[in-house]
């Protein structure tokens, strides 16, 4: 599984970059070999200035079968979103690759 980091209005910090990877291998290491890639943006919306629910994190997580996951979270806490995003798409790829079992 190819992890690649992006960012956009916020640029991250080494221990973002280790947090994001942790969790991503937590939540998604059981489907390693199943996984082709995971892209995950980093994304301020408001700017550093203002403060509220803005720190999203977008991710997109490609199936060796070419199917697609895309998850979006907002908090206020970046390495909350990113760990909501890490665990939505645990599930969401547990959902994908379960049906796509079933119907193989």
């Amino acid at each position: 599984m190819r992890i690649e980091i992006r960012d956009r209005g916020i640029e991250p910090t080494e221990a973002i970059r280790d947090h994001a990877e942790r969790r991503l291998h937590f939540a998604l290491g059981r489907f390693d070999d199943r996984i082709r890639a995971v892209r995950i943006w980093i994304l301020d919306e408001n700017g550093p200035m203002r403060g509220g629910v803005d720190k999203a994190c977008r991710l997109e997580l490609r199936t060796n079968t070419n199917r697609e996951v895309r998850i979006e979270t907002r908090h206020e806490d970046l390495y909350v979103a990113i760990s909501h995003a890490a665990e939505r798409a645990g599930r969401a790829t547990a959902r994908l690759l379960a049906r796509e079992a079933r119907f193989a």
